[in-house]
């Protein structure tokens, strides 16, 4: 009898102890969430004041609720990228582009953290491979620049011609600084031909160099590149 009691006592200790951690664990899945939905708007407020900094604070408090695989990843790396943490950028795009190795905009930051961090080899592949899926004005000018940096004059004028033959964006701008350090714009389409001016140049056919650098400047006759470019070809 007494051991029937104490069993029977046991088996109610255990329901009672088994349904205690079940409420427990009820209530931490229900807090997780509420703190996941806080952490959220924490993020879109952050996000809707341009505070970039405490966008990301928000976002790692998301991902510690929702693990490795939470879609917050991508907004990770966006948000790194924007504060110029090119390295952490790097760590979190390049594994999430093993599981979405088509994805734009993981490829643009790629490109773009790499050529930053001054590991233009590195970066080419990333921006050659956007260009391809995403073919752009923009997206070709940054491969044309980086075609340039490593002297791939061929394939510069190569991509270059193939963005021209295609409708540029007048809207679409060149961001260069003067001599003072003074922020000066240009229309992209005359970036473009002034590289290939540079390009031909580098090649020693003076005459089609010339020849980019004339065509820039009737964009923007005020392009200082292509203004400095063209005196120092006249003068030679």
């Amino acid at each position: 009898m007494y051991k029937a009691i104490l069993l029977k006592i046991t088996i109610c200790a255990l329901a009672l102890s088994m349904g205690a951690k079940g409420q427990v664990k009820t209530n931490k899945v229900v807090e997780n969430n509420v703190n996941t939905a806080v952490y959220k708007r924490m993020l879109n407020n952050a996000l809707s004041l341009e505070d970039n900094a405490s966008a990301l604070q928000a976002c790692h408090l998301i991902l510690a609720q929702e693990g490795s695989n939470s879609a917050y990843k991508d907004t990770l790396a966006l948000l790194y990228y924007s504060l110029g943490s090119y390295k952490q950028t790097l760590l979190v795009t390049n594994g999430l582009l093993k599981q979405k190795p088509d994805n734009v905009t993981l490829l643009a930051i790629t490109a773009g953290s790499y050529s930053k961090l001054g590991g233009v080899k590195e970066a080419i592949s990333y921006q050659e491979k956007l260009y391809q899926l995403q073919p752009t004005a923009v997206n070709g000018f940054g491969l044309v620049e980086m075609q340039m940096s490593l002297q791939r004059f061929a394939e510069g004028l190569s991509t270059a011609d193939r963005i021209l033959s295609s409708k540029i964006d007048s809207n679409l701008v060149y961001s260069y600084k003067d001599s003072t350090g003074k922020n000066l714009q240009t229309p992209l389409k005359a970036a473009i031909y002034t590289y290939m001016g540079s390009a031909y140049f580098k090649q020693s056919n003076k005459v089609k160099a010339k020849e980019m650098f004339s065509k820039a400047l009737q964009i923007d006759d005020k392009f200082l590149i292509a203004r400095s470019n063209f005196e120092a070809i006249k003068e030679d």
